[in-house]
């Protein structure tokens, strides 16, 4: 699979095989390309564009490249933020994420919805101080 993302102003970062540390992107343009056959690959990758508000996950499993690719505008109502610390990214204070929930009837609360865990996304750097 070839797939290329093209983001102008990115937050995130892309972790490379054969890299000891991310090559983050803090308000600059990224341009990636996802090519299952090469070497090195893309092991982990988190890209965020705050202009239309998509969020892209990535993962190399198997052999080939597993993308999530979210738009957080109009997601969902119930959603929690989450920061947590980065690894090996110099400069950068926490990473966003956003947790969504969904409501599902519950047969232990006599199939009243409960907010149910659905999907956590990554939202970009928190500024210091934020």
């Amino acid at each position: 699979m070839n797939r290329t993302i093209n983001i102008e102003q990115c937050q995130g970062y892309i972790w490379k095989s054969d890299a000891d540390k991310p090559q983050v992107f803090n308000g600059c343009a990224c341009n990636l390309v996802l090519d299952d056959s090469a070497n090195p690959f893309v092991l982990e990758a988190m890209l965020y564009d705050a202009q239309t508000q998509d969020s892209y996950m990535i993962k190399y499993v198997d052999g080939r490249h597993l993308i999530q690719e979210y738009n957080l505008f109009n997601k969902f109502d119930d959603v929690t933020e989450i920061s947590v610390l980065p690894n090996r990214m110099e400069g950068i204070p926490e990473l966003k994420l956003k947790q969504f929930w969904k409501k599902t009837p519950d047969k232990l609360c006599n199939g009243f919805e409960t907010l149910t865990p659905a999907e956590i996304v990554f939202a970009g750097f928190k500024k210091v101080g934020e």
